[in-house]
């Protein structure tokens, strides 16, 4: 058989090569279930049954076939596409029982409540409402009435969805068998009831202004929009705006998936992380924001908003099932020497010294 047609065979050409490649790889993952005969010679791939052991074995195929040239910007993206896709650590961690009544909670509250509101309001509540007004402008009862609807349920779903991810991330550590990190700064008392817990929240915020306030929290806290902001701003360049709104995007979202891993790094180091790793965190981040770009594009922002809470779990997993420290572990010379995250740094670094000179300014005023 021709070996230029199977996507395994050799190191890519050309980037028309890669994303055929990439393509062949992403259909093999989600519905071919293959066994490797013979790999050492050939790469003959023999189409088996739908069993999950399948998907292991061509994720652990590929993984091994890349893992001598994690240098290469083509084989470390498509190790970030991989370390993404790789179902097999979600099955693990998702057999385990509390963190299936974790996903359970997810699952429920952003797939039925939150979906279910939206084809509530959609399909039922916007048409009424429009045909009872009907003087009014469609875009401004459109507007009025999902930010009265649709805002609270996605705005109470972040609340809760934090704890359930955390747990899950939790969780997913330890079954993964890495070493859990879970930052002093942010570790709260326990044992506490909610008047004490709420004395104890009280006296952290005041010590945060009293002591020019914690730098690397509001830093992890304010980067994420200023990124936004910087999203935004390339997305007005003609032609190739849209491709750099969606790599930022992608950067922005491996950020969030492996800031349950990296939770002892600090914000600075993470973002070098990304920095110095873009190819590989740019075809994890593809992967992770995919669900979320097609379900905006055509079934608006907030469908596109419930289907990433509902997608965001598995690829927590994934971040910390992956195997980035190895990538991390090159030498960081074979990347392109680019700081993308200078404007948005900027942007954050401005805001941050306003609220530290607003903070000094109030706690100077009451010590008067």
């Amino acid at each position: 058989m021709d070996q230029d047609r199977y996507p395994l065979s050799g190191p890519p050409r050309s980037a028309l090569d890669l994303s055929v490649r990439l393509v062949d790889v992403e259909i093999g993952l989600r519905n071919v279930f293959a066994q490797i005969n013979n790999p050492v010679r050939s790469s003959k791939i023999i189409f088996l049954d739908t069993s999950m052991s399948g998907i292991s074995r061509v994720y652990d195929y590929i993984k091994v076939r890349n893992n001598n040239d994690c240098n290469s910007l083509e084989q470390s993206y498509i190790s970030g596409v991989l370390d993404a896709l790789n179902l097999s650590c979600v099955y693990r961690v998702a057999g385990n029982t509390s963190v299936s009544v974790n996903f359970l909670d997810v699952l429920v509250y952003n797939g039925i409540i939150n979906l279910g509101s939206l084809l509530l309001f959609r399909h039922i509540l916007e048409p009424i409402i429009q045909s009872l007004f009907a003087e009014l402008h469609n875009s401004s009862v459109h507007w009025v009435v999902s930010t009265l609807w649709v805002a609270p349920v996605f705005l109470i779903s972040f609340i809760v969805n934090v704890r359930w991810l955390d747990d899950i991330s939790t969780k997913a550590t330890t079954i993964v068998g890495t070493t859990p990190n879970r930052s002093a700064s942010s570790a709260t008392p326990s044992g506490l009831d909610e008047k004490e817990l709420s004395k104890y929240l009280a006296k952290q915020v005041k010590s945060m202004l009293e002591d020019s306030f914690n730098r690397q929290q509001v830093y992890a806290s304010f980067f994420p929009f200023m990124l936004i902001v910087q999203s935004s701003l390339f997305a007005l360049i003609p032609f190739v705006g849209g491709l750099f709104n969606v790599i930022i995007f992608s950067w922005l979202y491996s950020y969030y998936c492996f800031d349950y891993k990296w939770t002892e790094e600090k914000p600075g180091r993470k973002l070098r992380y990304i920095e110095d790793n873009l190819s590989y965190f740019t075809g994890f981040g593809m992967v992770v924001c995919f669900p979320f770009l097609m379900a905006s594009t055509y079934m608006g922002f907030w469908f596109g908003y419930a289907v990433w809470h509902l997608t965001y779990p598995l690829f927590i997993i994934t971040a910390i099932g992956s195997r980035e420290q190895l990538i991390l572990s090159r030498d960081a010379s074979a990347q392109p020497k680019w700081r993308p995250f200078v404007l948005a740094k900027g942007l954050n670094r401005f805001f941050l010294n306003l609220f530290a000179v607003g903070a000094r300014f109030v706690s100077g005023g009451r010590t008067k």
